[in-house]
């Protein structure tokens, strides 16, 4: 049962959501981990995911209670349905990075994945920060 009221309860908010606020199209590069060459340099891999988020904007409070208040920069939280993960260290594996278009803007910026916030075994809310990069 709680598999089922999840899902459907991300659906249902989503639905209501997107009256006001569209979702967007994003490309996720995942770590997959690294090789090492003979020289012993670490080069990173990647997976990359198409994926539909509903991205909302914070304000300082919100920052403030995710411990991000004195960092300088464009946050945004993002919702999507499965997993988004950020950086784990204990498995070897990089952050995951957000190629997106965010609303009322012109280019496609790369977001870094700072912190997941929420997650369920079907949709993830993750706090995400411009790096200023285009892709």
């Amino acid at each position: 049962m709680g598999f089922f009221m999840s899902l459907r309860l991300r659906s249902i908010a989503n639905s209501m959501t997107v009256a006001v606020n569209e979702n967007t199209e994003a490309l996720l590069t995942v770590s997959d981990g690294f090789t090492v060459t003979p020289d012993g340099t670490q080069v990173p891999s990647y997976v990359q995911q198409e994926r539909i988020l509903q991205t909302q904007s914070m304000d300082v409070e919100d920052l403030a209670h995710l411990g991000f208040a004195s960092q300088q920069g464009q946050f945004m939280l993002a919702y999507a349905d499965g997993m988004i993960p950020a950086i784990r260290r204990g498995m070897q594996l990089g952050t995951t990075m957000i190629i997106l278009k965010p609303y009322g803007e012109e280019v496609e910026t790369i977001w870094q994945v700072k912190k997941v916030v929420e997650s369920y075994n079907d949709w993830v809310k993750v706090l995400i920060q411009n790096t200023e990069k285009v892709p």
